[in-house]
């Protein structure tokens, strides 16, 4: 956090810069999300944006470090990626975008 000459504090917009796993295989196995990158601040405040629309709070693990849990994803629908974005402030600014593709296996 960084104030400026008023005195006011501000947060950093957060950026994205590696998710893990890099693809998904299962929807079903998967339990959590792991975002590394930069900005990221340890307040109630955190949350994940999952392909656009579905809101999670994240867990702070450092300012470089998250975890966006996820619980099922077979809610998001059809995808054959799923988007993941940031924010420190609940969603009044978010991150850039980063997304993981979601390998189908066809018969």
């Amino acid at each position: 956090m960084s104030s400026n000459a008023l005195g006011l504090n501000f947060m950093r917009v957060p950026i994205l810069t590696n998710l893990s796993p890099a693809k998904i295989y299962n929807l079903a196995s998967v339990k959590g999300i792991k975002v590394i990158g930069r900005d990221f601040y340890n307040s109630e405040r955190l949350i994940c944006q999952i392909a656009g629309k579905h809101t999670v709070r994240a867990i702070f693990k450092s300012e470089n470090s998250l975890l966006c849990p996820v619980s099922n994803l077979w809610g998001l629908g059809a995808l054959s990626a799923i988007s993941i974005q940031i924010s420190n402030d609940k969603g009044n600014t978010f991150s850039n975008t980063m997304s993981i593709n979601v390998v189908i296996d066809l018969p």
